[in-house]
């Protein structure tokens, strides 16, 4: 199925963290699979003309702008 990836924790010797949208969900020890499939639910996402994401970072992160934004 290519809208389902099954990821399974292969080491006995390290701690693993499973992060949700930058937040730790909780931790994974050897053996325990996580599995992410597609949702059924059609999200639609709005943009602001002229504000991409990059464009947002660099004005937050006072960074100049390389690209042709």
């Amino acid at each position: 199925d290519l809208e389902t990836i099954r990821l399974r924790v292969l080491s006995t010797d390290a701690s693993v963290h499973l992060l949700v949208d930058g937040r730790v969900h909780g931790v994974l020890h050897y053996g325990q699979d996580v599995v992410v499939s597609r949702s059924p639910h059609v999200v639609r996402l709005l943009q602001r003309a002229g504000r991409t994401f990059y464009s947002v970072l660099r004005q937050k992160l006072g960074w100049a702008a390389t690209t042709g934004e």
